[in-house]
């Protein structure tokens, strides 16, 4: 890891900040190469609402100078419990945000009792959906491997 950051702070996501998330999840999908037209038929698939917020476990993760880095959500839903969200601002991708973040999901998961986390990959993306999770968990489980993957929690190493 790059540039390991203290001061992180993770909290939950306000209404407040809705529109630094939005405009840090436009940055972070911008970030990558795109086919023409697609980030203008993407983007508002992954505006995040005030409902959404109440409705689903969201956070944000700032610096030591309170400055977000990043965005992550966990929907619970009655047959699965899903990774929803992972934005990381590009100046700070591969410097050890992501995995914090997924240190926390597993914190969460743990508190809630939950045994499984599903991750929907970027269909785009040619990995396997828990390329952000390898470092995190150790040890992960893949099913099926090219739609979604599936964190068996009891499998995963918190650290």
């Amino acid at each position: 890891m790059v540039g390991a950051h203290t001061g992180i702070r993770i909290i939950g996501a306000t209404h407040w900040s809705l529109a630094e998330i939005n405009e840090l999840i436009t940055r972070s999908k911008a970030h990558g190469s795109w086919p023409a037209g697609y980030l203008e038929r993407a983007l508002p698939l992954h505006r995040v609402t005030p409902a959404y917020l109440r409705s689903n476990h969201c956070f944000e993760v700032f610096d030591a100078h309170d400055k977000l880095m990043a965005f992550f959500s966990i929907v619970v839903g009655s047959a699965r419990v899903v990774l929803d969200n992972l934005w990381v601002t590009p100046e700070q991708i591969g410097k050890g945000i992501g995995r914090r973040a997924c240190e926390r999901v597993f914190q969460l998961a743990r508190e809630q009792g939950w045994t499984e986390l599903w991750v929907l990959p970027d269909l785009r993306d040619e990995r396997p959906a828990l390329f952000a999770f390898r470092s995190a968990t150790r040890r992960w489980k893949l099913q099926p491997p090219s739609m979604s993957a599936t964190v068996r929690l009891g499998d995963a190493n918190y650290g």
